[in-house]
């Protein structure tokens, strides 16, 4: 009641504050504040004044500048005093107005402020704070990269360009681009010409000397005469084939246009001059690293301006890409296993077509350390086929260079795959070495990594378990032989208790159950769904039937507006947010073991003796029927000690009271499920409640010793579930008062105001 007091005074103040609009001093600006004049007028407020003769006063009293003292936007304090200054703030509330707060000066003098030099409010004493700088607003650039261009045109004013592109590339002294132009006649017959506009993406001379003898070997019957050095003897056919495949090779680095940097966009597909019909790929990339590639190659220098084009220098040569990735896989021997399993997939069609894809393309060898994986997904297993294809493919391009360090991607099944390069230059995706990089496609890229990448979706739901070492969970599958059932199952949702929940059980449960194994094998098939379900798909008081025969109930609590807190509980067990998926089901993984009820909330509070008090007074009451419906309640059952304490003779009075019977066991039982997990610990804002059946309020808590409550009784025992709700066993009578026939009271609190009801 204090805090919200002292809340509701000082919001009154601050209310009335801002609805006082003053004055507005001639030459004062639009900043205001009450203040002291230093000198002979001090203790006289100054500047802004609800007052309407103040003016008058203020301009007799005001008679230099300097005496007119401005506010500071922000707060200011003095080191004594205690002066504030609160800066001028407004408040858009919605009524078309402006808002102001006064300044105010409060001198409770504990020192004098004369001749003292007025402090930012961070450089007083006793405060911390975070100093901040001023940021200019910067433009946010949407796309990949901005790149600066020249334009070249004929007026004195601007940047001339003076060269044809064969010009350019010997300024640029990329020579051996130069020589092999010239070899095959592209200089002076086409990048020469000033009629049409080009666009080069020229190798650097180290990987062209590198390319050309190589090319040439490939025709064979090259004689490279050791004595001369680079002298190279070749017959004239296939001197005339080697100048027709360089001439093809070198126009598929020549475009038709001027495409400048800032024109190059990812994933753009540039048509080239090769007679062959390929194409650049560009491709752009913010992290890890700033890159422009084409065709997998880096840009390594833009925008080289030539009267008739740009040349852009490339690390590489740009080898003539025609094939799709499908037929690149057919076409490479090292991948045959990868086209069987592509054969019988529909993803064969999506690697044809047009498209942006990364395959990671696993060798022969790579299939052979996976039989068992091989020979299921070639069987009839084809979603798991489909697992494992859509886990090596990567909905965009990524190019080799662009991997620094380590980084991570999205595949098609979206899950992030970890990729890494180490200090020997290696790279590795997930753990699977990369050892053919850049195989470029018309549609994407491949990469050859040494092992296959086997997803949890490619797992059917006892491999998945193995992997996610739930082991407690497989002992009693396998004692209740039930391993092979889960293995072969169709879509099913499994709520595997974890490990920790599992050895938390009691010895005496832990050997009931395992020794019977018919127990064992009812207990376990009550965790399987007939159904695949994520969490998201599951819903408050949603019922969900098992191997077992019987429902599961799903509840969900929040803690929303005030808190962040979310929970999601089967049978008052809360389960992970996470769903595992597998190939043949999912995996919930729950805080302990799930016990089929054995029946409704009556018959629960029947079978257990400690509740022989309540389960005659709710018959009496007339309420047992109505805890058989369907519900769902959560009942707050007191033990027979609890009714004891309320005296010796109080069950036989309160038999003798059917309407306050009635009333008062109605206290106890709410509808819907709430679960002892249910129960947070609560804040100045967020107290929880629960509405009971007699439409009372009662609060619920958990305090720090993790003991929980309903109103003033505690909660001793949590979770008793029943088939229509659940029972939570608690130690005392939730009553304000019991009116008994004789007039005795029996409450121990408010003995003395039963009789006024």
């Amino acid at each position: 009641m204090g805090k919200i007091t002292f809340s509701f005074i000082l919001l009154c103040i601050c209310v009335g504050l801002s609805v006082a609009r003053p004055r507005r001093y001639p030459g004062a600006g639009h900043e205001w504040r009450w203040g002291k004049v230093r000198g002979s007028d001090k203790g006289r407020h100054i500047g802004a004044s609800l007052d309407p003769t103040f003016g008058t006063l203020m301009k007799q009293n005001l008679k230099m500048p300097e005496d007119w003292v401005r506010s500071q936007r922000g707060m200011m304090h003095q080191t004594f005093g205690n002066r504030f200054e609160i800066g001028p703030g407004k408040f858009g509330l919605g009524f078309g107005g402006e808002f102001r707060i006064p300044e105010f000066e409060m001198n409770l003098n504990l020192g004098s402020v004369a001749g003292r030099k007025a402090q930012n409010w961070w450089e007083g004493p006793n405060v911390c704070y975070m100093q901040s700088e001023k940021v200019e607003n910067v433009t946010e650039i949407t796309s990949h990269f901005r790149f600066l261009s020249f334009v070249c045109d004929v007026s004195d004013t601007t940047h001339k360009c003076i060269e044809t592109i064969p010009d350019l590339l010997k300024t640029l002294g990329l020579t051996e681009l130069t020589s092999l132009l010239d070899s095959v006649g592209l200089s002076s017959e086409v990048l020469a010409s000033d009629n049409n506009n080009f666009t080069v993406f020229a190798p650097s001379n180290e990987v062209l000397a590198k390319f050309v003898l190589p090319a040439l070997q490939q025709h064979g019957g090259v004689n490279v005469m050791k004595d001369i050095g680079s002298v190279v003897i070749v017959s004239q056919e296939i001197s005339n084939s080697v100048i027709e495949d360089t001439r093809n090779i070198l126009l598929g680095h020549v475009a038709v246009g001027r495409l400048t940097s800032s024109r190059l966009t990812d994933d753009m597909i540039v048509e080239t001059a090769s007679p062959l019909k390929s194409s650049i790929r560009i491709n752009t990339y913010e992290q890890p690293k700033k890159l422009v590639t084409a065709n997998c190659k880096p840009i390594t220098s833009t925008d080289n301006i030539a009267i008739n084009g740009v040349v852009h220098v490339v690390s590489d040569v740009l080898m003539p890409v025609t094939g799709s990735i499908l037929d690149l896989v057919k076409k490479n021997p090292e991948l045959s296993f990868l086209k069987t399993v592509l054969g019988s997939s529909p993803l064969a069609a999506t690697l044809r077509e047009p498209g942006r894809y990364t395959l990671l393309a696993p060798t022969d060898a790579a299939f052979k350390k996976h039989v068992e994986l091989l020979t299921r997904i070639l069987g009839d297993d084809k979603k798991c086929m489909e697992n494992v294809l859509q886990n090596h493919l990567l909905p965009n391009v990524i190019c080799s260079s662009v991997i620094e360090g380590c980084a991570q991607t999205k595949n098609s099944l979206g899950r992030a795959l970890q990729v890494t390069r180490d200090q020997d230059n290696k790279l590795y995706v997930e753990g699977a070495q990369i050892i053919v990089t850049d195989i470029m496609a018309t549609n994407g890229v491949i990469h050859v990594i040494d092992d296959i990448l086997v997803p949890d979706e490619a797992l059917n739901i006892v491999e998945l378990a193995s992997k996610k070492n739930y082991s407690e969970f497989l002992k009693l599958l396998e004692r209740a032989g039930l391993k092979k059932d889960l293995a072969l199952a169709e879509n099913i949702t499994v709520f595997v208790p974890s490990n920790e929940a599992m050895q938390s059980l009691p010895s005496n449960v832990v050997a009931k159950v395992t020794s019977d194994v018919e127990l064992l094998k009812e207990t376990l098939k009550y965790h399987v769904v007939p159904d695949a379900f994520s969490c998201r798909a599951l819903y408050n008081n949603k019922l969900l039937d098992t191997l077992e025969g019987t429902s599961l109930r799903i509840n969900e609590y929040s803690t929303f507006p005030f808190g962040r807190e979310w929970l999601q509980t089967v049978q008052c067990a809360s389960f992970e947010a996470e769903t595992i998926k597998g190939c043949n089901g999912n995996i919930l993984v729950v805080n302990k073991i799930l016990s089929p009820p054995t029946g409704d909330l009556v018959d629960v509070l029947a079978m257990d003796r400690r509740f022989s008090y309540l389960t005659t007074l709710l018959k009496v009451a007339d309420i047992a029927d109505m805890l058989q419906e369907e519900g769902p309640f959560t009942l707050f059952a007191p033990t027979n000690e609890a009714f004891k304490r309320l005296g010796s003779d109080a069950v036989e009075t309160l038999k003798k009271n059917p309407s306050h019977l009635k009333s008062l066991l109605m206290d106890h039982v709410a509808r819907d499920v709430i679960c002892c997990n249910a129960i947070m610990r609560s804040n100045w804002f967020d107290q929880q409640r629960v509405r009971t059946l007699s439409d009372k309020t009662l609060s619920v808590h958990k305090n720090k010793a993790d003991q929980r409550f309903i109103d003033k009784a505690e909660i001793k025992q949590c979770d008793l579930m029943a088939t229509n709700g659940v029972v939570h066993v608690i130690d005392d009578v939730i009553s304000d008062y019991v009116k008994l026939g004789r007039g005795r009271s029996v409450d121990r609190i408010d003995r003395w105001f039963w009789n006024f009801k």
